[in-house]
């Protein structure tokens, strides 16, 4: 069994009435069979986000910490996550990443299908860090 320790932290003098600072710190213990670390590039097809195994099934089983970073520049196009219905009949813009933004959300991964959760490129070719962390 591994841990992961992560710190969010906010602090603006601005962006509100009155200036905020606020910090949380985390540790979730993670299951070490399913974790990658990486980097990607996507178009504007969109593919699958999660880790497969070589079987093509999701390596992800239950939960899941997800980190994304989009490496490009703020000129660079955006990264789109969607999800996937169960039967592929519709999806839905979850998540748009400018360049230079990140994203860490936690994920449920409910029926061991690969088409529940993509990302792809609003225009061009797009390139991104990732982490994902299977939690138990």
């Amino acid at each position: 069994m591994a841990t992961l320790k992560y710190t969010i932290a906010i602090t603006s003098d601005d962006a509100f009435p009155q200036a905020v600072s606020f910090s949380r710190t985390s540790t979730l213990d993670i299951d070490g069979d399913s974790s990658a670390i990486g980097e990607r590039e996507v178009g504007t097809s969109a593919e699958s986000l999660l880790p497969t195994t070589d079987a093509g099934t999701v390596a992800i089983e239950s939960r899941a910490l997800i980190y994304i970073k989009n490496d490009g520049s703020s000129t660079d196009p955006n990264l789109v996550v969607l999800v996937t219905d169960g039967d592929e009949s519709g999806t839905v813009d979850m998540i748009t990443i400018k360049g230079g933004e990140q994203s860490l959300f936690p994920y449920q991964h409910e029926d061991g299908s690969a088409f529940d959760i993509k990302i792809k490129s609003n225009t061009g070719t797009a390139y991104y860090s990732y982490a994902f962390c299977e939690l138990t």
